[in-house]
């Protein structure tokens, strides 16, 4: 019981070199947090990203960024290049209240190039 993690969307960007996680909580109990992803290729961690210290409101969702200048990107010729995101929600005193179950996911670059003909 008790505030917890609901979910996490994460936005990566190869243009922009970062990653972003976008944490939704529920069960708000009123106090300070942090919150700290951990990325995994494989058993190896890859990166750590963790949020300032918020206050945690009903509705609000928390996101937090940081750079990622070297990812391994995912294609349908690179199936394998995948991660897995661990995340923990941890009280002020670094205590952790939840953690969510792995997510997998990976990161890929798409362009769509439109081209006009004129005759």
């Amino acid at each position: 019981r008790g505030t917890r993690i609901s979910d996490i969307h994460l936005i990566t960007s190869v243009r922009n070199r970062e990653i972003t996680c976008n944490v939704g909580l529920q069960d708000i109990v009123p106090g300070t947090y942090t919150l700290e992803t951990v990325i995994l290729d494989g058993d190896q961690t890859v990166k750590t990203l963790r949020s300032p210290l918020f206050l945690a409101v009903p509705g609000k969702r928390i996101l937090f960024k940081a750079p990622w200048t070297d990812p391994k990107l995912w294609d349908t010729d690179t199936p394998q290049n995948t991660y897995r995101a661990v995340v923990t929600l941890k009280d002020a005193r670094g205590n952790a209240v939840d953690t969510l179950y792995p997510q997998e996911f990976g990161q890929s670059v798409f362009y769509i190039i439109i081209g006009i003909i004129f005759i």
